[in-house]
């Protein structure tokens, strides 16, 4: 992983799946292969604006 706590990352874009993913429904695997760009944190949700998860709906 890189310079990234796992506590800050609320889920991940997965441009190979096109999907993003709440840190709720990440698997195993795909937490211990977080790149930093593919990280999505509080500092890079810009004001108002949101994600939903693609496996759950969730707002992230």
């Amino acid at each position: 992983m890189a310079n990234i706590e796992l506590d800050d990352i609320l889920g991940i874009v997965d441009s190979g799946k096109g999907e993003i993913i709440c840190k709720d429904c990440m698997t195993e695997e795909e937490v211990f292969h977080i790149a930093e760009e593919e990280a999505i944190t509080q500092d890079k949700i810009l004001n108002d604006d949101s994600y939903l998860c693609s496996r759950c709906n969730k707002k992230i």
